[in-house]
């Protein structure tokens, strides 16, 4: 035997039936419905009763924990004419059994019934409920063992997403087991999105392209090119929840639990079905990596529709190793040896007035296209600006789309640091560009802000933590 209770609250309100009064005030209930079998058999879903053999004949078992002294069952079997009464077994548990044959007909699957508890009829909102053709929101039981809508049993197909689910479960695993702990987010149309869960010492990359159902209404339309860096080592998942118009057509809302249409998950096995994929050979605008090209297919990914892929570099992996024993090594030596309290001061600030004043105008505030000047011209600047993106992690921030279209930026701390006493801090901006360099030469455009932001604020830190030795 086996018992599963659900926990149900009732409301102060309760908009239920006319010959149901609303309960004053709010309490908490528990509803079971048990099903009882022979040692073999094994129950399914908690709400539900399926067919049970009691002797010679089918039996279901009805409990209700709400409370009550006197406890009956009034259903369509009979047409709501005669009391099952509930033996009480507890002071809040009542339960009975429904034979078929005795209460319940043979060959009638599905029966409708309501608890009279104390004289009050009253609906279990924790079983299956139907609503009538007059209105009445009554409990449901199916000896035949088939479900109300919402409900499943082992056997049936996997309702929803539930097949795609399983996967992308295994999927959130490996790519834990893997060190893909950066998330990068970018929306291609209002019903697309691109996530990357980015490894950032392998630059190993999982792929999520999503398409919601939220603007089906507008109908379909052209999806753009995704363009990613680095080849597809593997196409993980690729599936779209299929919703027959007929379920559209003929749904009719729950009068009380949240139901949606029916839909089963369609899988892919080639990406050739939803898309024409081709790869591109490295140049300098792609910054020395291959980029694969995905052209999706008019129709072939409707609303509903999910992509997995892994991308893996071109380049070498042992790039991030030299740029960090670069920075962990050479950068604070190169800082000792140039930099005074003068020139921390210029490299970390400097205003607009001075900086023009420096260059006789030819050099200001930098200023980002679609978000303005940067506070200051030196690194101290641009650091607070990345310190929010990190925190927001919004990838579409102006900063972030600068640094990604263009070297604009670092090739103006650059000349900064050239343009200082006649070259004395060169062999800092020689180390600044070479650092940059490793990465602009070898790995992915599109992963420009990460580099950028290790490179400035590797440098920031270490030449801030020189200022306050110097003035320790």
């Amino acid at each position: 035997q086996t018992s599963v209770a659900v926990i149900h609250q009732d409301y102060l309100f309760d908009g239920g039936d006319d010959d149901e009064s609303s309960p004053k005030a709010a309490s908490s209930k528990v509803h079971t419905l048990t099903v009882t079998d022979k040692p073999d058999a094994s129950p399914t879903s908690p709400d539900f009763d399926e067919k049970t053999k009691y002797g010679d004949s089918q039996k279901v078992t009805v409990r209700w924990r709400g409370g009550g002294d006197r406890v009956v069952l009034r259903g369509t079997w009979d047409n709501w004419g005669v009391d099952v009464v509930m033996e009480k077994k507890s002071p809040n548990l009542h339960s009975v059994d429904l034979i078929v044959g005795k209460q319940l007909q043979q060959g009638v699957e599905e029966y409708q019934f309501k608890f009279v508890v104390d004289g009050k009829w009253q609906y279990d909102p924790a079983q299956p409920v139907v609503r009538d053709q007059h209105n009445n929101v009554n409990n449901v039981i199916n000896v035949a063992g088939r479900p109300s809508s919402f409900a499943w049993l082992p056997g049936d197909a996997l309702p929803g997403i539930m097949l795609a689910k399983s996967k992308l479960n295994k999927i959130h695993t490996r790519m834990a087991e893997e060190g893909c702990n950066e998330i990068f987010v970018t929306t291609p149309t209002d019903d697309m999105m691109h996530i990357v869960r980015h490894n950032p010492h392998t630059h190993k990359s999982y792929h999520f392209v999503i398409r919601s159902a939220f603007w089906w209404q507008n109908g379909d339309y052209q999806l753009p090119t995704i363009s990613v860096d680095g080849r597809v080592t593997e196409w993980v998942l690729n599936a779209h929840l299929h919703v027959p118009k007929s379920a559209v057509d003929s749904f009719h809302q729950d009068p009380v639990r949240i139901n949606g249409l029916p839909g089963t998950v369609k899988m892919h096995h080639t990406i050739q079905s939803v898309a024409n994929v081709s790869t591109v050979s490295p140049d300098a605008k792609s910054g020395g990596v291959f980029q694969t090209k995905i052209d999706f297919k008019m129709g072939a990914f409707p609303f509903g529709s999910v992509l997995v892929f892994v991308t893996e570099p071109a380049g070498d992996a042992q790039v991030y190793r030299k740029v960090k024993e670069c920075i962990e090594k050479e950068l604070p030596v190169c800082v000792e040896k140039c930099v005074d309290l003068l020139a921390a001061n210029y490299i970390l600030y400097s205003s607009d007035n001075e900086e023009k004043d420096r260059t006789k105008g030819k050099r200001g505030l930098y200023d980002v296209p679609g978000h303005g000047p940067l506070w200051y011209c030196g690194l101290a600047g641009v650091i607070p600006v990345l310190k929010k993106i990190r925190e927001t992690q919004n990838l579409d921030h102006p900063l972030c789309q600068n640094v990604k279209a263009g070297d604009w930026l670092i090739d103006y701390y650059a000349s900064r640091l050239d343009d200082y006493c006649n070259g004395k801090l060169a062999p800092l901006k020689n180390l600044m560009m070479q650092v940059h360099g490793l990465f602009r030469n070898n790995l992915p455009r599109s992963l420009a802000v990460f580099y950028f932001d290790l490179v400035v604020s590797s440098f920031y830190s270490c030449v801030r933590e020189r200022a306050l030795t110097l003035m320790s």
